[in-house]
C-alpha cells in the first residue's frame, strides 16, 4: 500500500468516524436538551452526578476495547483467532461476575453513598444496572476496531446515541421518570449498541475456544487501564467534588457547562480510534508513520474550533434549549471548553505511547491525578468564597491547570530525545 493511499484511507475512515460520532453526539446532546426541559436544576444536578459515577465506573473496563483491538489486529493465524475467541468469552463471563459483586457492594454501602453523593435509591440502582452493558460494549467494539471494521463501529456508536435519545424520550416524556429513568433509557441505548457490535463481530468470537489464561491477559492490559483511566479520571472527577460540596442547584449549573466542554473531548475520540490500530501495526513492523502528526492536527483543529465557537457564543446551547435559568453560568462555558482542549490532545499522545508499549510515563500521570483529586477536595472543604460562580470558575481553572500539566508531561515523554524511535 503506497503512502498516498494510506493517507487517503486514514482520512476517509477518520471522516466517517467523525461523522458517526458527531451524529451520536448530537443525539446524546439532545438527551440533555430533553432533560433540561423535563427536569429542575436539582434533578439535572443528580443526573450529572450519576453520569460522573458512570464515567469513573468505566475505569476498570476502559482498556478492554484497546486490549481487544490490539489482540484482534494481531490475530492472523488460526491459533491466534482461537485464543481471541476464548479471551472474549471468558471476559464476558468475568465481567458479569464482577458486576454482581459490585451490585452487592453497592447494596451494603448504600447508606454511605446516599450520604456523600446525595443520590436517591432508584438513582443508585439504575446507575449500577447501566454498568453491565457499559462494560460489555467496549469488548464488542474492540473486536470491530481491531478488525478495522470502522463502518459498523461507526454504526454502533450512532445507534448508541440514537437509542439513548429514543429511550430517554420515552422514559422522560411518557413516564416522567426523572434522573433514574434517564439513566435507564441510556442503559437501553448502550445495550442496543452492544448487540449491534456483537452481531457484526460474531465471526471473531463464535466457535470452539481453547482454555485461555485470562489473568495473564488482564495483567497485560493493566498499563492500558492505568493510562486511559488516568485520562478518564481527569475528565470526570470534578463533578463528584462539586456534588459533594455544593447545592443541587449549583451542581446543575456546573454540570450544564461541563456537558458542553466534555463533549469536546468525546468529539475528538473517533480520530484517536482510527489512529490506534495504525500505530500498533506500524510499531509491530518497525515502520515509520505520520499518523500521530495527522491525528494531533485534526484533534487540535476540532478542539480549538469548538472552543472558539463556545467563546464567541457562550450561551448558544442554553438559548437553543430555551433555559434562561442557565444563562448565569454561560460565562464559564469558554473557560471550561478551553480547559478541556489540552486533555483532548493528551488523549492522542497517551494512546500513541500505549500503542507503542511505552509505559514509563504512567506513574507520573497517576501521581498527577492523585494530587489533582486532593486539591479539588481541599478547595471544596476550605477555600470557598461567598460567590458561587467564582468558586465554580476556580474549580474549572484547577481542572485546566492539571489538564495542561497532563498534556505537557505526555509531550515531554513522546518527543524526548532517544525515545521517539521506540516501539
Amino acid at each position: 500500500m503506497n503512502l498516498s493511499h494510506e493517507k487517503f484511507r486514514f482520512f476517509r475512515e477518520s471522516g466517517w468516524m467523525v461523522i458517526a460520532t458527531t451524529v451520536a453526539g448530537v443525539f446524546m446532546y439532545a438527551v440533555h436538551w430533553v432533560a433540561f426541559k423535563a427536569m429542575t436544576k436539582p434533578e439535572y444536578g443528580d443526573l450529572q452526578n450519576m453520569l460522573g459515577l458512570l464515567n469513573l465506573g468505566m475505569i476498570p473496563a476502559i482498556a478492554l476495547q484497546t486490549g481487544l483491538m490490539q489482540q484482534t489486529a494481531s490475530a492472523v493465524t488460526p491459533d491466534q483467532r482461537a485464543r481471541l475467541r476464548g479471551t472474549v468469552k471468558q471476559l464476558l463471563g468475568w465481567i458479569f461476575l464482577i458486576w454482581l459483586v459490585g451490585c452487592g457492594a453497592a447494596f451494603f454501602g448504600r447508606d454511605a453513598i446516599f450520604r456523600v453523593q446525595k443520590l436517591s435509591g432508584w438513582s443508585l440502582w439504575m446507575t449500577v444496572l447501566t454498568l453491565l452493558p457499559l462494560w460489555w460494549l467496549p469488548v464488542m467494539q474492540g473486536l470491530l476496531q481491531g478488525s478495522q471494521n470502522f463502518l459498523w463501529l461507526g454504526w454502533s456508536a450512532m445507534c448508541n446515541g440514537m437509542g439513548r435519545f429514543l429511550f430517554v424520550v420515552i422514559m422522560l416524556l411518557l413516564f416522567r421518570s426523572g434522573p433514574a429513568g434517564t439513566i435507564f433509557g441510556a442503559a437501553l441505548g448502550i445495550s442496543l449498541a452492544t448487540v449491534i457490535a456483537a452481531w457484526k463481530s460474531r465471526d471473531l468470537w463464535q466457535g470452539p475456544t481453547p482454555k485461555v489464561n485470562i489473568a495473564l491477559w488482564i495483567k497485560e492490559i493493566l498499563p492500558l487501564t492505568i493510562g486511559l483511566g488516568a485520562s478518564q479520571f481527569m475528565m470526570s472527577a470534578d463533578i463528584l467534588v462539586v456534588k459533594s460540596f455544593f447545592t443541587k442547584d449549583e451542581t446543575g449549573l456546573y454540570g450544564a457547562a461541563g456537558t458542553i466542554a466534555r463533549g469536546l473531548v468525546l468529539f475528538t475520540g473517533p480520530v484517536v480510534a482510527v489512529m490506534f490500530p495504525r500505530i500498533v501495526q506500524s510499531a509491530a513492523r518497525s515502520e515509520k508513520t505520520s499518523v500521530l502528526g495527522q491525528t494531533l492536527l485534526i484533534a487540535g483543529g476540532l478542539g480549538a474550533g469548538a472552543a472558539l465557537f463556545c467563546t464567541l457564543f457562550p450561551d448558544f446551547f442554553f438559548r437553543v434549549m430555551n433555559k434562561p435559568d442557565y444563562y448565569p453560568v454561560a460565562p464559564l462555558v469558554p473557560w471550561f471548553t478551553w480547559c478541556m482542549v489540552p486533555l483532548a490532545l493528551a488523549n492522542v499522545l497517551i494512546s500513541n505511547l500505549l500503542a507503542r508499549a511505552r509505559f514509563k510515563v504512567l506513574p507520573f500521570l497517576v501521581i498527577l491525578a492523585v494530587i489533582y483529586w486532593f486539591l479539588l477536595v481541599a478547595f471544596g472543604k476550605y477555600y470557598r468564597t461567598a460567590n458561587v460562580l467564582l468558586d465554580l470558575k476556580h474549580i474549572i481553572q484547577i481542572l485546566g491547570v492539571f489538564n495542561l500539566l497532563f498534556f505537557v508531561i505526555l509531550v515531554a515523554v513522546t518527543f524526548s530525545k532517544g525515545q521517539q524511535g521506540q516501539k
